[in-house]
């Protein structure tokens, strides 16, 4: 081998190692390089936790000088404020603005650019506003930021198995209530805060009982369903007339030889709350017309606050009457009569003046189906309120006009 044959090696070599030791270099500073470019941009996004943060009390004004600057942070009474100064990892700051105050002054900053954010129990930034901003701090200069904090609210859906009524709510353990109307079953309750709720739902509808609840109105919890207990009677019943203690009569409605003598216009109707919820029934009376106008009937009367009444009024009349001879049925509500739209008439001969017969009404649905027994079982027919208007109530005895009327058995049984 010649001389330079070998010396050229020798530098192809040397050229190979270069490159080799060059290529190692690279990629060992390539990575610290980029991590800590990605270093920069976490604390650019990463807002400031409580970690390493000294408290400190806000400055009663703002303080600048010809080396420093001021920030005044607006926010709610109560809220943290925290400040971080970007690239100084130790520079951490806190404070709370004092109760009544809404603001936060820091003074004594060094020029440079901060990172401040306002954090409240209970609260949220208010839409459009970042958690947390960025502001440069000049020298001689006072900078200022605004934190709008929101109450964290959540709307509470109701639904029960009632279609109307009201609602009562408070915060659990206070005691001033707001009031939510129940339409279709529903009621939304708006801009609750965060925390136990007393709910007390009041049917509109009869048949069905109050209802009271603890519910926890939160994240995730925005919704509940209360299904109210039912209110029918499921007993037996039979007027006693020994007195009228049981029973709400008008004035002049009075007990002989324990026989009811109703000689006055008005409603009588039992006191027990146990005998008002009849859905469908059978009612059972034994009844004499003394004037021979009529006997009525009271079936499925409701009673609303401040003593009105609402019910189906039926009549079988004797021969004074308007209308002799008829079964007819009326829809009573709130003191306002609307006639049901069909009459029967029946038989004199069915029905012999000045005597006891007994009545039986199955009313069921809609449908109220009357029948008479004098001396045969006579069926007058079935009345029908379309509108379906009273589903459940009490039963009872009514005088309508000038009607006088002598009641001996009375007599209730619920249909399964």
């Amino acid at each position: 081998m010649s001389k330079h044959l070998i010396i050229i090696l020798i530098a192809l070599t040397a050229a190979g190692f270069a490159n080799v030791a060059q290529a190692q270099k690279s990629k060992t500073q390539t990575p610290r390089q980029g991590s800590q470019t990605q270093r920069k941009t976490d604390e650019f996004i990463i807002p400031p936790s409580r970690e390493g943060y000294k408290s400190i009390s806000s400055g009663r004004k703002a303080i600048v000088s010809r080396l420093t600057g001021s920030l005044s942070v607006a926010s709610e009474s109560g809220a943290t404020i925290l400040l971080e100064q970007v690239g100084n990892k130790k520079f951490k700051l806190q404070g709370e603005i004092k109760p009544g105050d809404l603001q936060f002054i820091f003074n004594n900053l060094k020029p440079g650019v901060y990172r401040v954010s306002a954090e409240l129990e209970g609260y949220k930034t208010a839409r459009g506003t970042e958690p947390s901003q960025e502001v440069m701090i000049a020298a001689n200069k006072v900078a200022q930021v605004d934190f709008k904090l929101t109450l964290i609210t959540y709307n509470l859906t109701v639904e029960t198995n009632v279609k109307s009524g009201e609602i009562r709510y408070a915060l659990a353990g206070r005691t001033n209530q707001t009031v939510q109307q129940i339409r279709n079953g529903r009621a939304v309750l708006r801009d609750l805060v965060p925390g136990k709720y007393s709910l007390e739902i009041d049917p509109a509808e009869l048949g069905y009982q109050s209802h009271k609840e603890t519910v926890e109105v939160g994240e995730g919890n925005t919704s509940f369903r209360a299904e109210l207990k039912r209110n029918i009677s499921v007993d037996t019943y039979s007027a006693n007339w020994s007195t009228l203690d049981d029973w709400n009569v008008p004035s002049g409605w009075e007990v002989v030889n324990e026989k009811l003598v109703a000689k006055r216009k008005g409603v009588g109707l039992p006191r027990s709350e146990a005998i008002r919820h009849y859905a469908d029934f059978q009612l059972v009376c034994n009844v004499r017309m003394i004037n021979d106008v009529a006997a009525s009937f009271v079936l499925r009367a409701q009673e609303k606050p401040g003593g009105k009444l609402s019910y189906y009024l039926i009549q079988i009349t004797g021969s004074k009457a308007d209308q002799p001879h008829v079964l007819r049925g009326f829809v009573i509500t709130d003191g306002v009569e609307k006639r049901l739209p069909t009459s029967i008439t029946y038989s004199p001969e069915q029905l012999p003046a000045g005597q006891f017969f007994r009545v039986i009404i199955d009313c069921v649905g809609n449908s109220m189906s009357v029948k008479v027994l004098g001396g045969d079982e006579y069926p007058l027919g079935a009345l029908k309120d379309f509108d379906r208007t009273f589903l459940i109530g009490a039963p009872g005895i009514a005088v309508r006009n000038n009607e006088e009327m002598e009641v001996e058995m009375f007599y209730v049984t619920p249909k399964k």
